[in-house]
């Protein structure tokens, strides 16, 4: 698949994701929602933010695998990180900067179609991400330290964004597969990248 197929089926993904945020009563979708974003782009309100937040990560998710190429995706990827970075900086969230600064270094650290193919990725990343903000969390803590318990809430307490992330690499996942070709909108030959 091209990266303009991965980029349809990441929207494809963040709206399906959104979608069933909606059904689940979790955040409102409807013109109302638009409409504000649309007034007051600059001041989100909370589910503003939440159905930008799904919509994006599923996005992100359908193109990471393919961060491994040199491309244009991955060099406006790590420009769009080097900005994100300065701005977390400089804004006192240390904590997001290091997250973001290992995920954004982890697909370079094999080769293409090595781990950031597999299907247990999107999870193992969630998990991940879980694990680092509990140990964050953990040293502003003065009652406890680290608690597994609490990568477990917090992992409930977020579980769109966890489907958001699952969904958009296994979209990813989907247009790459080999019996894919038979459709004739999705490009995939053997050596695509």
């Amino acid at each position: 698949m091209n990266h303009t197929g991965h980029v349809v089926g990441g929207i494809i993904a963040g709206g399906t994701v959104c979608f069933i945020a909606s059904v689940t009563g979790d955040i409102e979708l409807g013109w109302d929602t638009f409409n504000e974003m649309k007034d007051s782009p600059l001041s989100p309100t909370q589910n503003t933010r939440t159905i930008l937040g799904l919509f994006l990560t599923s996005l992100f998710m359908s193109l990471f695998p393919d961060l491994d190429v040199h491309s244009v995706f991955q060099r406006w990827f790590f420009r769009i990180v080097f900005i994100l970075l300065g701005l977390m900086h400089f804004t006192g969230r240390h904590d997001l900067f290091v997250i973001v600064s290992f995920c954004a270094i982890l697909p370079l650290l094999h080769q293409h179609r090595g781990w950031t193919h597999w299907k247990i990725t999107p999870w193992a990343i969630a998990v991940f991400l879980a694990v680092v903000q509990e140990y964050f969390l953990a040293k502003n803590r003065w009652s406890s330290g680290f608690e597994w318990e609490n990568v477990v809430d917090l992992l409930k307490n977020y579980w769109l964004f966890v489907i958001a992330c699952v969904v958009g690499h296994y979209i990813h996942l989907f247009l790459d597969a080999r019996s894919m070709r038979w459709l004739k909108f999705i490009s995939n030959d053997s050596d695509h990248h």
